[in-house]
């Protein structure tokens, strides 16, 4: 037995008890008694027949029209039956008669005259025997106008009444399927049980459930057990209508082509714009996009506001090389009122600005359409992940390849379709590749030329990298480097004779000699026109040429304030080869060892000077171990050898001094040579050419004519593998310093992101709590103050009521000038109470303010001055859309309640004010008064909530914002400033790797 049947069945039991309470003529009474046989029989024409009779002669009898209601209702004319019980209820209430009624106009779809009549039989008899019915209609009617929330609810109360319901079941899984609340959907459809779901409403009910749980082909199964249940054309169509979605979703076309045959076979030539839009689909997925167009624009003339149809419309217009159009059909897919999905709609735009080459309106788009997903969290899907991929390729067209990087990581871990992700994949190889140094490197570094091609590559990319300025100068240093002169420097402790052996091997004294350290700065000793020295003190670039005698005073002198000595001295040799003069490394200062030890970082070549008698200490030889590439560059130099005895006495101590070295550090340098500088430079200076030339053939006894040759051919004649190794390691150590500044920029940028990924943890829990927990603090704060305000208004009233004089006990009336000031002072207060609140919002919304700027401040400070004005611009523009904000709060939330509350004063104030004159109770003046000001309760909490999530949607969006500056800088860094490909070529070229030169 149905619904109706188990309710009429009783009709005859309740005709007998009415017709019991009620004084009519016999005749009537067997008449109605004949009626309500047939209505129990099912004769609803016979029994309408004898109800007009009576209704001829008893025209305002409510049971007659009751009656005539249900049969209408039976007969399956539902208007007729609501015009009926409507003229039984104005005869006499019942909560049947309302009940009854709200059936009947729920068939008519007139919904809100249906939940009235039946909100109204449950107040007339809260546990009437209809409840069920009654709970279940009003859900159904809730659902019906897509009010979910009120729907399960009525629902909820229905099962509570008959679990065992199958029908209320599923219209529940139906209303939470509508909300979003899939798990708790699925729940009440098992609920019913398999056998239960016979019809095509509970299939259809089921299809779309797995369809929004990803069961693509589950829900497929479910629509086709839908095409075949029992159901109205409607739902059937439905049916078909689903399958061939779901079919689409798994791209089997046929299948889909089958059910939409069937769907249109139902529809029977009706307009069906949804029809239209799937075949196209499915036209579109076989590649015939002209037979596709068709069919969108057939369903474009019969809904021109249909979204899905003009989406469809714009992708076959970009398919075919038709983007003005189709940004014409994607505008107005976004604009159509219906269009569920600007997120779609703006991502078509993005297309069709990105094929007409417009770069910046492609990227407002698309910034659009991600606002949108950051508007509405839940919408983390594949959608998204095509909008950042085409925002990658635009900022890939744009030249920015990093922001791309950045857009397309977030695609990557976005997407699941295994098609997306390839092409994904394929556009970030390609942002990649635009983001590493475009290198122009030679194939190795093994002579000066390839080295100093590498150079400069690697200037002109530190010229492009703003960054990475303070390398340029040492880059520009070692390229200076290769073009000059060979540099020789000449070292040892003090007093070993390094000046000497200069001046020897150039034939004059250009740099002091003597018994003390007379060497305190650099003298470089260097190719010039003329004999002159060049002064070049502390702090200042220009230099001051003085004489070599003048050099030597200002040496004396003024040591403290020169910086180095160049000597300019118009020797041949001097134009491949630059001396080196530095101070001993043990000498009584510690500037001098300090000078000495940077000479012998930067020198090409190196001259070790030895004492004879006191021939490579312990810290000297720790020296020259640690000097790279020394057994290429290094000669030790035995000086001061006469102090061993004569010539013919001397070869046997030389000897052992020799051996001594060689034992010691062989390895670690290119050769030893013992010679007297000081005879040397004896001879040179004081014989005159002819003897000079002389004793070339005589035997060498200073040993100088050997080392001479040596250092022509060992150092001098290979400068340019010299410099070659020199710069090479000159750029390594280089490379090594920009890794580390690299190394530490990605750090300090990953940092500084996770100090603003604990702000939006921090920012998160706020956002969570906050908003219904501040509106309804506010809400009660305002309550209370609106109570205060009624009670001191009462006081007012009560003032202006009393009697004037003593003599005139009766009570005056309220005057006109009374009743302005009461209404004028209701509104003021209440003005001043909604100010009062406004203020205490916007002083909580700036407190959040001034908190997210305060635990961003560690991350501006650990920002350069150009990164930081990226951030501070993305403050700036938050707290500007916070102002916007606080406007929207005064206009749409207070504004809106001042309005009402002037409006209901204007319209009902004076009559409330005539109740007041008529009653001597406060507390019903109190609530009379209370009717002249908006029920607050009903929206404030609602809107002050909603307008907070605002609030946090526009600061996690800063946040968000903020965070992927961050990434793109530590990208950028990454992958800009990677030298991999240089220190991979040093590191092939190098036989001594430099110290550990990092490349990630």
């Amino acid at each position: 037995m149905g619904l109706l049947d188990r309710l009429t069945g009783r009709v005859g039991g309740l005709f007998g008890d009415f017709i019991e309470e009620v004084m009519i003529p016999d005749d009537v009474h067997i008449r109605l008694q004949r009626a309500a046989q047939h209505f129990d029989r099912g004769e609803h024409e016979q029994a309408l027949a004898v109800l007009a009779a009576i209704e001829t002669t008893q025209p305002n009898l409510a049971r007659v029209h009751y009656l005539k209601g249900l049969c209408h209702f039976h007969r399956g004319a539902p208007q007729e039956a609501a015009r009926a019980l409507r003229r039984a209820i104005a005869l006499r209430e019942e909560p049947a008669h309302h009940f009854w009624a709200g059936l009947a106009m729920e068939q008519v779809q007139e919904w809100r005259g249906a939940q009235d009549h039946l909100q109204r039989a449950l107040s007339l008899d809260p546990s009437p025997s209809f409840a069920h019915e009654a709970y279940f209609a009003l859900g159904r009617i809730n659902l019906a106008q897509g009010r979910a929330d009120k729907a399960i609810r009525e629902l909820k109360k229905a099962l509570r009444m008959r679990d065992a319901q199958p029908e209320a079941s599923i219209s529940l899984a139906q209303a939470l399927l509508h909300r979003g609340q899939v798990k708790e959907a699925r729940a009440a459809l098992d609920h019913v049980g398999a056998s239960a779901l016979a019809t095509a409403h509970a299939h259809l009910i089921d299809a779309k459930l797995r369809a929004t749980q990803g069961q693509e082909q589950a829900a497929l199964d479910a629509y086709q057990r839908a095409t075949r249940a029992q159901g109205k054309p409607a739902e059937i169509m439905q049916a078909h209508t689903g399958a061939a979605r779901a079919a689409l979703s798994l791209g089997l076309l046929d299948i889909a082509n089958a059910h939409l045959a069937m769907a249109t076979g139902i529809a029977r030539g009706e307009p069906r714009a949804e029809l239209h839009i799937l075949k196209g689909l499915v036209l579109e997925g076989k590649q015939e996009l002209g037979a596709a167009h068709t069919e969108y624009e057939a369903a474009i003339a019969q809904d021109p506001m249909h979204g899905d149809a003009l989406r469809g419309a714009g992708r076959i217009a970009l398919a075919t090389h038709q983007p003005e159009r189709a940004l014409d059909f994607f505008r107005r897919a976004l604009d159509a009122s219906s269009h569920r999905d600007p997120e779609a709609a703006l991502l078509g735009m993005a297309r069709a600005r990105h094929a007409l080459g417009d770069l910046s309106g492609a990227r407002q788009v698309l910034e659009e359409a991600l606002k949108v997903r950051q508007d509405d969290p839940e919408r983390l899907d594949d959608p998204s992940a095509e909008v950042l991929l085409l925002l990658g390729m635009v900022a890939i067209d744009s030249g920015d390849a990093a922001e791309a990087v950045v857009a397309l990581r977030e695609a990557s871990e976005l997407t699941k379709a295994p098609a997306l992700a390839a092409q994904i994949q394929q556009v970030m190889n390609t942002a990649l590749t635009s983001l590493r140094p475009p290198w122009q490197l030679p194939s190795s570094l093994e002579t000066p030329m390839h080295l100093e091609r590498a150079l400069h590559a690697l200037q002109d990319y530190l010229t492009t990298q703003p960054r990475l300025t303070d390398f340029i100068a040492p880059a520009q240093k070692i390229i200076r480097a290769l073009d000059a002169p060979l540099s020789i420097a000449i070292v040892g402790e003090f007093n070993a004779g390094k000046s000497t052996l200069i001046n020897a091997l150039i034939g004059e004294e250009i740099v002091p000699m003597g018994v003390l350290p007379t060497t305190a700065h650099t003298g470089i000793i260097q190719y010039g026109p003329r004999q002159a020295a060049r002064v070049i003190w502390r702090g200042e670039e220009e230099a001051v040429e003085v004489s070599f005698e003048q050099a030597k005073r200002l040496m004396k002198d003024n040591a403290s304030e020169i910086d180095h000595l160049e000597y300019w001295y118009p020797h041949p040799e001097l134009r491949a080869v630059h001396f080196w003069d530095t101070p001993g490394f043990n000498a009584l200062e510690d500037r001098h060892e300090e000078v000495a030890t940077r000479a012998l970082e930067q020198a090409e070549a190196i001259l070790w000077v030895l004492d004879a008698n006191q021939v490579l200490s312990q810290s000297e030889f720790e020296r020259i171990q640690d000097i790279p590439g020394g057994s290429e560059r290094l000669l030790v130099v035995i000086n001061k050898i006469d102090r061993l005895g004569p010539p013919e006495e001397r070869a046997e101590a030389i000897q052992e001094l020799m051996a001594y070295v060689q034992e010691h550090a062989g390895e670690y340098i290119a050769g030893c040579y013992p010679v007297t500088a000081l005879e040397a430079y004896r001879h040179i200076t004081s014989a005159p050419l002819a003897a000079q030339e002389d004793a070339d053939s005589a035997p060498d006894t200073t040993g100088f004519t050997q080392f001479r040759a040596h250092l022509n051919e060992s150092i001098i004649a290979r400068a340019g593998r010299i410099k070659t190794l020199e710069g090479r390691r000159h750029l390594a150590r280089l490379v090594h310093e920009m890794a580390a500044f690299r190394h530490a920029l990605i750090s300090e940028y990953h940092q500084l992101g996770e100090r603003v990924s604990a702000v939006q943890t921090w920012l998160d829990v706020q956002a969570h709590k906050h908003p219904e927990s501040r509106a309804e603090s506010e809400l009660m704060d305002l309550e209370d103050q609106v109570g205060f305000m009624m009670r001191a208004l009462v006081r007012e009233i009560e003032e202006a009521l009393k009697p004037r004089s003593f003599w005139v006990s009766q009570r005056m009336q309220l005057d006109e000038e009374d009743r302005e000031f009461i209404q004028q002072l209701l509104l003021e207060r209440f003005e001043s109470l909604l100010e009062s609140s406004r203020e205490r919002v916007f002083h909580d919304v700036v407190s959040f303010e001034a908190e997210i700027a305060e635990r961003l401040g560690p991350v501006l400070q650990g920002l350069s001055v150009q990164d930081a004005r990226s951030v501070n611009r993305r403050l700036q523009g938050f707290q500007d859309e916070v102002r916007v904000l606080k406007v929207l709060l005064q206009e749409r939330v207070y504004g809106q309640i001042s309005a009402r509350a002037h409006g209901q004063v204007e319209a009902a104030g004076q009559p409330i004010l005539d109740e007041i004159e008529q009653s001597s109770d406060q507390a019903h003046w109190r609530a009379l008064l209370r009717k002249l000001l908006p029920h607050i309760r009903d929206h404030f909490k609602h809107d002050v909530a909603r307008w907070y999530d605002t609030f946090f949607t526009t600061a996690r969006r800063f946040l968000a914002r903020t965070h992927r500056d961050l990434a793109l800088l530590e990208l950028e860094v990454r992958y800009r400033h990677d030298i991999s490909a240089l220190d991979e070529l040093l590191s092939a070229s190098l036989e001594e790797p430099p110290e550990q030169a990092h490349s990630s």
